[in-house]
Formats: C-alpha cells, sequence, structure tokens
C-alpha cells in the first residue's frame, strides 16, 4: 500500500528543493530570445500563421466561424457575446460565487469570497490553506486560469468589437506586472499554470490579428517562464498515485512543445508530456474506461485533458498508442453511459467545476459535449440525444459540422473493474456506486458512497448524490460531504467505510474494499 507518510516526505523534499534552487529570474526581452530562442523571432504574423506547427483553428478563418457560428448556433451567439460583455466589465462567477464585479483593477491575489489576500512572495514561502478560516486558494486561481480569454475571443470574431482586443491585451498585461515569475500564490500549483498556459494560447490565436509585435515577444516570454516552472515542479506523487494535476502539467508542456518549436526546451516538454500521457492513462484510467480517482466531475476533466492532446498531436503529426486510443475510447463510453436523459451525469465523488478551456458549457455535470467531440475523433456516429456542440466547431473545424447522428438506445451497463452499475433505457437511469479506491491512490477525491445509489426518472432527479460543497472554506462542511451518512447507503453504528482524518482533505484510508459478485 501507498503510505501516505512517503508522500508527506516527498512533498516537504520537493519544497525544501524548491526552496534551495530559488525562484526563477526572468531575463530581460533581447537576453532571453538570444538564450532561449532558436529560430526568427516572433513578429505580428506568429500566430496568424502556421509554420511547422498547427492549432485547432486558423485565425485566418475567423470571418467563416463567423457566418457558422450565426448559421448553426445561433442560441450560443447571444451568450458569447454576453459573456464578452461582463468580462469586459470585470464580472464574474467563480465556483458559485454569482456574479461579482471585481472592479476596474483587477487584485488577482485576493479570495474575494473571504476577502483574504496572498502576498506576492516567493511561491514556496505561501501558505495557501488555512483550515481556521473561511479562505479559499481556488477562487485566485480559477480567475487566473483566464478562462474567459476564450469568451473575449469567440465574442470578438462575432461582433468585431475593438474593445474586446484591447481588454484582451489589458489583462495579459496586467496579470503579468502583478504576478513576476514564480511570485505569487498564482505561481504555487502547477496545474493551474498549464491551465493558463492553455487558455492565453487560445486567446493569441483568437486575436491574432490584433497584436502588435512588442506584445507578442513579451507574451511568449512570459509563456516561455510558465513551462519552465511547470518542468521544475511536475505534481509526482507516484506510481498508482498520481491525479489529474500531474495530467494537467503534462498537457500545458505538450501545447508549448508543440506550438513553440523554437524554445530550446520545446522538444524536451513534448517529450515529458507525451510519454507522461502515454503512462498516466494507463495507470489513471481504469481497464474498462473509468477516472480511478472515483468521481465523476474529474472524469470529464480528465476526458478533457485526454482527448485534447490527442487532437493537438494528430493535428501535428503525432501518433498516439494503440493502449493509449483504446483508453481513451473507454472514456468516451464511460460518460455516454453515466448521461442521463437529462444530461446531467451524477455528482459521485469531489466535485470543482474542473474545466481546461471553457466554450460552450461550463456545467462540470455535462459530459455531452466532449462525448460529441470524442466520437466525431474515433470516426463514429453521435445519438441523436447528444447535441451537436460549439467543441466540435473549434477542436475539429468547419468541415465537423457535417456528420451523421445515429439513434443509441439508452442500455445498462456493468462496469465491473471500476464498480459502476448503471441500469437505464430512455426515461429510467439509477447508477449504483460500488468504486473502491485503488491500491495506492490517496483517495484524494473519493467519498464514502459505496453501495450509494442515484435515481433519475424522465429527466428529473429523484435520488441524488449532493457532491461536494467546498474544499478548505469549511472544512468541517468538506467532511460531511465525503462522509458515509451523506450519501444513499447504511451507515452501521455511525463509523464511517473508511476512515479520514478531519484536517486532512485529500486523503482517505483503504479500509472497505468492495467485490463485485
Amino acid at each position: 500500500m501507498f503510505s501516505p507518510y512517503y508522500t508527506k516526505i516527498r512533498l516537504k523534499s520537493k519544497e525544501l528543493a524548491c526552496k534551495l534552487r530559488g525562484p526563477i529570474r526572468a531575463l530581460e526581452i533581447n537576453q532571453f530570445y538570444r538564450r532561449h530562442w532558436r529560430g526568427r523571432l516572433p513578429d505580428l504574423d506568429y500566430f496568424a500563421t502556421e509554420s511547422g506547427r498547427r492549432f485547432f483553428f486558423d485565425p485566418q478563418t475567423s470571418a467563416q466561424y463567423q457566418k457558422v457560428l450565426r448559421a448553426e448556433f445561433s442560441k450560443s451567439c447571444s451568450r458569447i457575446v454576453r459573456l464578452a460583455d461582463r468580462t469586459l466589465a470585470h464580472v464574474f462567477d467563480l465556483l458559485g460565487s454569482g456574479d461579482r464585479s471585481l472592479g476596474e483593477k483587477i487584485d488577482w491575489h485576493r479570495d474575494f469570497k473571504s476577502g483574504k489576500r496572498w502576498d506576492p512572495k516567493p511561491f514556496y514561502n505561501i501558505r495557501i490553506v488555512d483550515l481556521n478560516d473561511n479562505s479559499d486558494v481556488k477562487v485566485p486561481w480559477e480567475l487566473s486560469r483566464l478562462q474567459f480569454l476564450s469568451d473575449l475571443g469567440r465574442g470578438y470574431w462575432l461582433s468585431g468589437n475593438l474593445n474586446y482586443a484591447n481588454e484582451f491585451r489589458g489583462i495579459l498585461r496586467d496579470w503579468e506586472e502583478a504576478n513576476p515569475v514564480d511570485r505569487g500564490v498564482n505561481w504555487v500549483c502547477s496545474m493551474e499554470i498549464a491551465i493558463r498556459v492553455i487558455n492565453i494560447i487560445w486567446g493569441l490565436h483568437f486575436f491574432a490579428k490584433d497584436i502588435d509585435e512588442n506584445f507578442v515577444k513579451k507574451i511568449i516570454r512570459l509563456l516561455y517562464y510558465h513551462g519552465l516552472h511547470i518542468e521544475k515542479n511536475l505534481e509526482i506523487i507516484g506510481p498508482g498515485a498520481n491525479s489529474n494535476h500531474l495530467l494537467s502539467d503534462y498537457l500545458g508542456l505538450l501545447y508549448l512543445g508543440i506550438l513553440f518549436p523554437e524554445f530550446d526546451r520545446a522538444r524536451i516538454w513534448k517529450k515529458i508530456a507525451l510519454d507522461g500521457l502515454e503512462n498516466e492513462i494507463r495507470e489513471q484510467v481504469i481497464s474498462d474506461g473509468a477516472d480511478y480517482e472515483c468521481s465523476t466531475s474529474y472524469h470529464r476533466l480528465v476526458l478533457e485533458i485526454f482527448l485534447s492532446a490527442m487532437i493537438l498531436g494528430q493535428l501535428n503529426s503525432i501518433s498516439f498508442s494503440d493502449i493509449y486510443k483504446d483508453r481513451l475510447r473507454k472514456m468516451i463510453d464511460f460518460s455516454l453511459s453515466i448521461t442521463p436523459a437529462s444530461g446531467n451525469v451524477p455528482l459521485m465523488g469531489d466535485n470543482d467545476d474542473g474545466f481546461v478551456v471553457k466554450l460552450s458549457g461550463d456545467n462540470p455535470a455535462d459530459h455531452r459535449l466532449l462525448i460529441d467531440l470524442g466520437l466525431l475523433v474515433f470516426g463514429e456516429r453521435v445519438p441523436y440525444a447528444i447535441p451537436m456542440s460549439e467543441e466540435r466547431l473549434w477542436y475539429l473545424g468547419l468541415d465537423s459540422l457535417v456528420a451523421y447522428a445515429d439513434h443509441n438506445s439508452a442500455s445498462s451497463k456493468l462496469f465491473k473493474k471500476s464498480g459502476y452499475a448503471i441500469i437505464k433505457n430512455e426515461d429510467f437511469q439509477l447508477v449504483f456506486n460500488c468504486a473502491g479506491i485503488p491500491q495506492k491512490s490517496l483517495g484524494g477525491h473519493k467519498h464514502n458512497d459505496l453501495l450509494s445509489f442515484t435515481l433519475e426518472i424522465e429527466g428529473k432527479p429523484y435520488l441524488i448524490d449532493p457532491g461536494t460543497l467546498c474544499y478548505s472554506a469549511d472544512y468541517k462542511m468538506r467532511n460531511l460531504s465525503r462522509s458515509t451518512a451523506y450519501h444513499n447507503t447504511v451507515t452501521i453504528d455511525g463509523q464511517e467505510q473508511n476512515r479520514f482524518f478531519a484536517k486532512r482533505l485529500f486523503y482517505m484510508s483503504h479500509d472497505a474494499t468492495p467485490r463485485i459478485n
């Protein structure tokens, strides 16, 4: 069994190594390009043209995308512009906060829910969790993922509003100024850094024709130091115990390694990423297709990571192993099986609204966008019950909208290896949970929900799993959310199925060993 004490020692060792190494020092622009760039200096056309690299969509085709959006996704157009306007006004709804105006000058280091602010000191000296207050570090992290840049970009392609382009440039300049490399709370977690890398790159392709040369050079330099930080701080726990954090790290490095071949570390980052993703899909995805962290929301996030990695790779003549493709296809099948008529997958295990890129949807319980995209990637027909997604347009291009739908009757299925039984037809779905903690896993996102079940009839939920209200903002509520008594199962003598410690929010002991007969 994988010891939590070994993990604690490992993390302390990494923390000490960071302190001894010190923060990365960002070089001045000219010096940076002399030392770390191999090729012609980036100019105005860097993101508007493809040279030995391919992104999901071509910035030169923005006019065609506008026509297709208005013709095929007319209901989405008003939503896109509304979201872009909200970003323009610095109004955000993060992690259930409701609409909050952050003012003209965004404070990137502040949890605006609790009011707590983290000082911008070296990242390894920052304490991100204090269980004695109600602060939530995920609030500034979520904001600094910059996922709203895609709202600005799509809004710009639809409307041509130059204010969106000005805001895009202004936000990135402001973020960089407020968050010097390796300083502040937004440099603590490599997963957050990787997701930010990806969203900045998406934004740069949306606004490729409206950025100046100096801006391009500065942001490329910023992206390089993001990659360097990720490489030096990969979130490795150990074989069989890694999580979605490490997968996000690898995806960020894959984007950088493929799309910036001039970086002196591009080949290294690409190899780290590809080797890591190939290894982790074997470790983190059970052979029947379910994510091993025992969470349906994290399954959706992990599916997005592995799927987007393969699409980007294939665009750039990178092949993936048969095992990778087989596990990925089974992940899609699991999501399809566990999706009821309402479209909202039961929130079993932890849920934290985790996305890599947010486009047409932001509901972590809705896997249909990725099912639609994934089946097309594998050349398969999409069931009529799965609506055509805007995601397919952005990831697969203008030709992807010509695809045949298929009638796929809902049917029951047992995922025996992972421990889920799904009894369903078109109007009824019961999900029975017998998913145990994998041997080496720390059970970080697992709940004491063995023998629990959910029930939906004719699109209405009758028996639910309440999911997770919060993580560190209220550790007592966090523990209540993952307790046996909080689920549709039997509690015997008030005992937990698996023991956990009140202030160790992402660990659960391996006490219960379920077996499906």
